[in-house]
């Protein structure tokens, strides 16, 4: 696979859960307004994209920050999806045409000189493009990539991972990966025994409360209406929760749409299109629900979808035509469009934020706090084992396995939470078959799994350090080379955004839109069997920071395109 291995923590992100989450919602409502940073927060920003290929989550600027002051304009890198990849080129290319003075493009997963374009001098761009797009579609190939061999764009690929935390990550991320089938059958006897404690445990409230929360985890019930249910228990006039309010004025537009209607519009619309158009617009739309309503883990890429499709009508000379034409489907993009406007990560918060609050309302006895804390843990160790934690969700994992070993006097996390359990199952007197016995080895592979997660935190500062090595290098050649671009997967984000601020630094996060869900499965494979060049291996070695980490099967791949005639 690789040997500049783009590593990651992809999994559902939460960049990939949430800007996807509201990308269903509909009619625009007056009093529905955009969440603006103040301007004096924003670094200047010379870039605009179209809404069906990436958006600006974030942006910040550093306190007393000059003209010359350092930018960093961080794209999150959606692993392996051939969509979120697209449209990261396409990003990227917007960035570099409209953001003058960058020429660095820091990746993760490689150390040195990764740039392809020395290929540019064979065959036509359409020739290396449809070659390239072979190893994209496999996952081999990234959008960066792709832009540096079909482009005339002048930019370098550097490089910026620690080659010895990246394979140390690696290592940590096999053995789970590997060893956790081990632990299937006893992470399903810890939920049973919780399972069946929580009814004998819980008062009746609160477990009326946990019930409708676990059908909504398991997608028996509709975000929207989950968050309804909250606010019955919970009171969303308090000031922490203008996201999820905002979200509950946008539910109740719903019904002010006719979703058949829109449907029906929609491939009228389509069929309208040039043969060229239909075909792109078409070939995006498999496996999409197309027109529905906000659901609770929407990742299909609605937004994007519609976006384009807008795009595509909005060129032609009927645009006004259209609008009267396709009323309900314009009703339902426009709906989009208000949606968009929500931030999503603030809406995890305060759904988070909610649900703690409403769980300690309804809390009576300590039995209840733990019991929770348990099925809290249980829900955390199964993403730990899949890295689909978000780093929210792993220091909140954290903080909860501290707070239970201190509380019990254990040394280790299953010995608190099996002795927990076991006695409650003891002072009940029965339903002794639930009583749990230590596992041999699910310490070890706890402990790998969190090794995995706190080297990703680690490789967060080489990043930024190393890039900042590479830009002063740059910038005694180049006088006021400041703005560079730094791709890594989403799950880096949020930390390299806490860097960035710490160090006085600005940045702009930038999210590329991804229209399909990433099959987690295929990434997996390819990260297990990926492959290390000699130079790579060598970085570890003997620390040479100009060793190249290379992509081996695009390599061979491309030269033996060549060596056909393809080239």
């Amino acid at each position: 696979m690789n040997s500049r291995p783009k590593s990651a923590l992809k999994s559902i992100s939460l960049a990939l859960i949430f800007s996807l989450l509201c990308e269903q919602i509909a009619f625009a409502n007056p009093e529905l307004k955009p969440i603006e940073w103040p301007f004096r927060e924003r670094p200047e920003i010379h870039f605009q994209f179209p809404a069906s290929v990436a958006r600006v989550e974030d942006a910040w600027v550093a306190p007393r920050a000059r003209h010359d002051d350092k930018l960093f304009i961080l794209i999150q890198d959606a692993h392996t999806n051939e969509s979120g990849q697209i449209n990261l080129a396409k990003a990227l290319d917007i960035i570099l045409q409209n953001e003058k003075g960058i020429r660095q493009i820091f990746v993760e997963a490689g150390n040195g000189n990764d740039s392809l374009s020395f290929l540019r001098k064979y065959g036509t761009a359409k020739q290396r493009r449809e070659i390239a797009m072979r190893y994209l579609r496999q996952g081999t190939l990234h959008g960066e990539e792709l832009l540096d061999l079909t482009s005339d764009r002048e930019f370098n690929l550097w490089g910026v991972e620690n080659p010895e935390l990246y394979l140390k990550a690696v290592e940590a991320y096999r053995y789970t990966a590997r060893e956790r089938g081990k632990f299937e059958v006893y992470l399903s006897q810890i939920e049973n025994t919780v399972k069946t404690l929580k009814p004998r445990v819980y008062n009746p409230l609160l477990l009326e409360f946990d019930v409708k929360r676990e059908r909504f985890l398991k997608g028996e019930t509709g975000f929207p209406e989950y968050i309804e249910m909250l606010t019955e228990y919970g009171d969303l006039s308090s000031s922490p929760f203008e996201h999820l309010k905002a979200l509950k004025r946008l539910k109740s537009l719903e019904s002010k749409i006719d979703f058949k209607k829109a449907s029906e519009e929609q491939a009228a619309a389509i069929s309208s299109l040039s043969e060229a158009d239909q075909k792109e617009i078409l070939e995006l739309a498999k496996g999409l629900k197309l027109p529905e309503k906000l659901a609770a883990d929407d990742r299909n890429g609605q937004k994007a979808f519609y976006a384009l499709l807008e795009e595509k009508l909005e060129v032609r000379s009927e645009k006004l035509e259209d609008r009267k034409k396709y009323k309900e489907l314009f009703k339902y993009i426009s709906y989009l469009h208000a949606a968009s406007k929500i931030d999503p990560a603030k809406i995890i918060d305060e759904q988070a934020a909610l649900e703690n609050a409403v769980y300690d309302s309804l809390t009576r006895t300590t039995d209840e706090v733990v019991l929770r804390r348990s099925d809290r843990i249980l829900h955390s160790l199964k993403k730990l084992f899949d890295f689909t934690l978000t780093p929210e969700e792993f220091e909140a994992y954290k903080k909860d396995s501290e707070n239970f070993t201190i509380t019990s006097g254990s040394t280790t996390l299953t010995t608190s939470l099996t002795g927990f359990l076991n006695k409650q199952i003891m002072d009940l007197g029965q339903y002794y078959e639930r009583a749990l016995f230590l596992k041999s080895g699910f310490d070890a592979i706890v402990a790998r799994a969190e090794e995995f997660y706190a080297l990703t935190r680690a490789r967060d500062e080489a990043f930024v350090e190393n890039a900042l090595k590479k830009l002063e290098v740059r910038s005694e050649k180049l006088e006021g080379e400041q703005k560079a671009v730094l791709i890594t997967g989403g799950y880096h984000t949020p930390n390299l955004k806490s860097i960035l601020r710490r160090k006085n630094i600005s940045y702009i996060s930038v999210q590329p839109q991804v229209l399909h869900e990433t099959n987690h499965r295929r990434y997996e494979k390819l990260r297990l069997d990926q492959k290390f060049s000699a130079h790579f291996l060598g970085a570890v070695a003997v620390g040479s920071p100009a060793a190249t980490a290379r992509i081996v099967p695009v390599m061979d791949g491309l030269t033996g395109a060549r060596l056909a005639g393809e080239v």
